[in-house]
């Protein structure tokens, strides 16, 4: 079971949870982040996810001063570049209120322990996700972990001995989690989407929500994730895929979005039980076409039946052939007419 903001998503109601990741989409113009959680919650959205950096202490001065020459720059250095992208958290607060208003779940990924502490000093956030960037980053989640909130973790660029050491050190500090499936490529072409690592996420990690976070451009892969069972979804998200910006491409639009959350809505519907039962449903139209026992000519009283001496036929409001081999080498104890049903009443 995951628990977020007192909603229950298990694998007994198969709950599918779908997540608009904001990410940097949105080109660092907080009107523009307020018109994507619109747009998100118009979609069909249960969650926004934002993301928040403190660029000095994140990256090496080196790193923070290389030049950034990419298309897609807003600076001239990599460092001022992020900046340009980043949110204030007076911003995140702006956006936060708005999301509440709209009862959106609040979702944001701290990249560094700076960061998380200023989060948690001015936010009641619904949940916390790790990337993938940090999903071994033992100093940062242990500290997200021990917030008691629920926390979702990505594995994109790890290996599974990793996922279960990171699981086995979670759960000690907080059940509450949910662990996705992911590639980190953006965007992710289908075939190294990888969903078949959902069955050994269930399998190997029992008591917990698995999930899958996505970078393709389309709502197959996640559709299919959700099949198998991965729960909580999460795509990025954006109004417009023109954007400046290298995750804009690949982003669902709103449409895409409302339509991946009412398939979702419909393949849940499809789960039904895993008790396998006749249904009052199935009665009608399985009759009509259903089989039943019935003799193939007139027998008298104390025949011995034979192959020869049952057909089966339709309509399927007699004895089922399955109880076929119950019937060969009995003695009748009446006469039986063409095509009677036959019943255990009939034979001694």
């Amino acid at each position: 079971m995951f628990i977020i903001n007192n909603k229950e998503i298990n694998y007994n109601n198969n709950q599918n949870y779908l997540i608009a990741e904001l990410c940097c989409n949105f080109c660092g113009d907080i009107n523009l982040a307020k018109q994507f959680v619109l747009e998100a919650k118009n979609s069909g959205a249960d969650a926004i996810k934002l993301q928040k950096r403190d660029n000095k202490t994140l990256f090496t001065e080196k790193a923070y001063n290389t030049k950034y020459e990419s298309k897609n720059a807003f600076a001239d250095t990599y460092g001022e570049h992020r900046d340009k992208l980043e949110l204030s958290i007076d911003d995140i607060k702006i956006i936060y209120d708005y999301s509440k208003s709209l009862d959106l779940d609040f979702i944001i990924t701290p990249f560094d322990l700076n960061s998380f502490e200023l989060i948690e000093n001015n936010l009641n956030v619904d949940a916390y996700k790790i990337s993938s960037y940090d999903f071994v980053n033992l100093p940062l989640i242990r500290k997200i972990l021990s917030s008691n909130k629920p926390v979702i973790l990505s594995t994109g660029a790890q290996n599974m001995d990793d996922v279960i050491k990171i699981y086995n050190e979670s759960i000690k500090i907080n059940k509450n989690i949910c662990i996705m499936q992911c590639t980190s490529s953006y965007p992710c072409k289908n075939e190294y989407a990888n969903i078949n690592v959902i069955d050994t996420y269930r399998k190997e990690l029992k008591d917990i929500v698995i999930g899958f976070s996505c970078h393709n451009d389309s709502i197959d892969v996640p559709i299919a994730a959700y099949s198998k069972g991965a729960l909580i979804i999460e795509k990025h998200f954006t109004t417009d895929r023109t954007l400046k910006g290298t995750d804009n491409v690949f982003s669902l639009t709103p449409e895409l979005l409302k339509k991946l959350k009412n398939t979702l809505n419909n393949i849940q519907l499809s789960f039904g039980t895993d008790k396998k039962t006749k249904m009052d449903i199935e009665f009608k139209p399985f009759l009509k076409l259903s089989k039943k026992m019935v003799v193939s000519s007139n027998l008298k009283k104390d025949h011995i039946l034979t192959e020869k001496d049952i057909s089966i036929k339709s309509p399927g409001d007699g004895l089922s052939p399955i109880y076929y081999d119950q019937f060969i080498g009995k003695k009748i104890n009446k006469d039986l007419n063409y095509e009677d049903n036959l019943t255990f009443d009939n034979i001694k």
